[in-house]
């Protein structure tokens, strides 16, 4: 692995979370200092995530892999045939161990990888580490990205990588929602786990906080947890952007159904404007998918998507803020 200034190419709707310390199911997480999780959602390392890629040591899979949502270009026409998969991780060990054990099964698949990690960029500022590399190989088709935030957020402590894969890509539109740049430092040093984490919200609770605002109100108000749907980790940034979030949530009704109450949720929202339909997606691999966006005016856009799979049903929902 060479370790150099990373300009990480963010995976469009790239949805993981990654946590370190301990992990534990329950409220008593929320007091300990472990972070909370739904019970039974986790499996542990060597994990398979596909592609000669696995969980590593120390970390766990949240749900499952998840496969991309296909891509429409701005400019109209037959959705992108991209293929491949994100993963929620969540992890005890070291994180910069954690991504160099991916970034070595990229270089071992045939992905040139580029990694770097570091603490905060301003002098005084609250501690913080985040890692991001990418890899891609010779011929361009195949291409993977890591990325990794731990600090405080507006939306509560973080401490989340991101990893997916994808193969199948083009000269032309790449999945792309902006760029993030890691600069290795060798001596960074990540901060300890916060020790309070909050409870993980509850159906008719919002996603964070008592009022689903985020204290910089960069996304606008999040959403409350729908009936059939349960939140398996607490919210985090995308990207290395602790300005967005995104949560996983283990869906136990009807794939559709769930996806209309959060859609009928937006569009009730004064402060949502374009919330689009609901759309069904037959994908590779026996999935279907349904899913929405819409936009939080002057705020965020936002991505919804329930995954209906033979292993179970997942759901993820994703802010980026309109910076």
């Amino acid at each position: 692995m060479r370790t150099s200034v990373v300009v990480l190419v963010p995976l469009v709707l790239l949805a993981a979370v990654i946590v370190w310390g301990s992990v534990r199911s329950g409220a008593d997480a929320a007091r300990d200092g472990a972070i909370p999780t739904a019970a039974s959602v986790t499996s542990p390392a060597g994990t398979v995530l596909g592609n000669g890629f696995t969980v590593p040591t120390g970390a766990s899979l949240v749900g499952q892999p998840l496969p991309f949502a296909p891509l429409f270009p701005s400019t109209g026409g037959p959705p992108l045939q991209f293929k491949g998969w994100r993963a929620v991780l969540l992890v005890s060990g070291d994180p910069r161990t954690a991504v160099e054990a991916l970034a070595a099964e990229a270089e071992h698949a045939g992905m040139d990888m580029a990694m770097g990690c570091r603490g905060p960029e301003i002098a005084g500022a609250a501690p913080s580490f985040e890692c991001g590399g990418t890899g891609r190989s010779d011929d361009g088709r195949r291409m993977v990205g890591v990325s990794f935030y731990r600090g405080a957020t507006s939306y509560g402590p973080a401490s989340h990588l991101f990893v997916a894969y994808l193969e199948g890509v083009r000269p032309g539109p790449t999945p792309s929602v902006g760029a993030a740049v890691v600069r290795d430092d060798p001596t960074a040093q990540a901060p300890a786990l916060a020790r309070r984490w909050p409870a993980l919200a509850r159906p008719g609770e919002y996603l964070f906080g008592a009022d689903g605002e985020p204290t910089d109100v960069t996304t606008g108000r999040a959403p409350k947890v729908e009936r059939g749907s349960m939140l398996a980790a607490p919210p985090g940034p995308p990207f290395t952007q602790p300005y967005n979030w995104v949560v996983v949530l283990k869906v136990d009704g009807a794939a559709r159904d769930v996806a209309e109450r959060y859609r009928r949720q937006f569009a009730a929202e004064p402060d949502y404007g374009e919330v689009g339909d609901v759309r069904r997606y037959e994908l590779d691999d026996d999935v279907t998918l349904f899913a929405f966006s819409a936009e939080s005016l002057g705020y965020a856009d936002w991505h919804v998507e329930v995954f209906e799979t033979r292993d179970g049903t997942w759901m993820s929902i994703t802010a980026y803020a309109q910076t």
